[in-house]
């Protein structure tokens, strides 16, 4: 019948052209993955591909943990129930075998001709749980990465085995794009672990210069300790030797020993011994206000400070450091006031 004939030849160019328009969206669709670094961008462009394009009712994509021992769901579209969605397939299931070792997809049917009646019912029950037409396996090498979980057309039609080629296709560009985003973060985990470990030695070398600058600090304070007291000590042993020759000499008076010449000579010593003994203490006094000054222990607050007052406070604290033959020359010049912590200045 021509009439027949040439209705037909219409409806087959319609359905042609309509096949090839979705081959070239899912080869586009492809391509477009491998630059993706996300794993679920990836999965969800895939389900885009079967759901959108192929016009499939339902669609999940299911990888394999890190340990590659269990195929878990990482994303789905359509309607799926709370078994479907929490379907696990571990690496000693009969699919995983098959999906891996004839690196082919599989339907439900594969499993027709199974002679072991339990690994066929525990095929039957995967399909069953994820009510889906065609499990495509994503390998990369010998490793098999996940699985495409495909459900019938809407239109009703079965998956044809242009169909089939067309997800194979997505499937092995998919591997790709799996691996690169794998490796992809694989490094970006490097990444923050190195940062970390650097932040960690970075703290722990800060911690160490704060030790080292403590230390040096407290070695710097010693000798500075050492100097003053070796100050304090030349007057103060002095004003001591005084005070027993005045106790000496006042008992010479009390007692009223000698002639009126000598008594006389110990008035003249007696006063003398106070004199030298008021220079003593006077040095004492000059020393312990230096140091007061030095560290300003009672001026907290920020304040006007002369410098030149400060350096050579500073430098009168220092002079038992100073080795005898060492002058230190001062040559001043015509410094404002300034405003700081004086006693910080002066530790500097």
């Amino acid at each position: 019948n021509p009439v027949r004939n040439r209705m037909q030849a219409l409806v087959d160019r319609f359905f042609d052209r309509d096949r090839a328009a979705y081959r070239v969206a899912v080869r586009e669709i492809s391509e477009a993955m491998v630059s993706m670094l996300s794993l679920n961008e990836i999965a969800d462009r895939i389900l885009v591909a079967l759901t959108d394009t192929m016009g499939v009712e339902r669609a999940m994509v299911l990888l394999a943990d890190d340990d590659g021992k269990t195929l878990r769901p990482i994303a789905s579209r359509g309607d799926w129930d709370e078994a479907a969605l929490a379907v696990e397939i571990p690496a000693d299931h009969p699919i995983w075998k098959h999906l891996w070792m004839r690196r082919d997809d599989l339907t439900r049917m594969d499993f027709d001709d199974q002679y072991d009646v339990e690994r066929r019912e525990l095929c039957r029950d995967v399909f069953d749980t994820l009510e889906v037409e065609l499990l495509v396996p994503i390998l990369y090498g010998v490793d098999l990465l996940g699985v495409i979980a495909v459900g019938r057309k809407l239109s009703g039609d079965r998956l044809m085995a242009d169909d089939r080629l067309l997800l194979r296709t997505l499937a092995n560009q998919s591997s790709i794009a799996i691996e690169n985003a794998k490796a992809f973060d694989e490094i970006a985990k490097l990444n923050e672990t190195l940062e970390a470990r650097v932040e960690e030695r970075t703290g722990e070398l800060r911690e160490t210069q704060a030790q080292l600058t403590q230390a040096e600090k407290m070695k710097s304070l010693g000798q500075l300790v050492a100097g003053v007291a070796h100050e304090l000590n030349n007057p103060i042993g002095f004003v001591h030797a005084n005070l027993q020759l005045l106790d000496e000499y006042i008992k010479k008076l009390v007692e009223g020993q000698g002639t009126e010449a000598d008594t006389q000579r110990v008035q003249e010593a007696i006063t003398k011994l106070l004199e030298r003994s008021r220079e003593g203490t006077e040095r004492v006094k000059k020393i312990v206000q230096d140091l007061r000054t030095f560290s300003r222990m009672d001026q907290a607050e920020l304040q006007d400070a002369d410098l030149h007052e400060e350096i050579d406070r500073t430098l009168r604290l220092m002079e038992p450091r100073f080795k005898n033959d060492i002058e230190v020359e001062r040559d001043f010049g015509d410094l404002p006031r300034v405003r700081c912590y004086a006693g910080q200045l002066n530790q500097v």
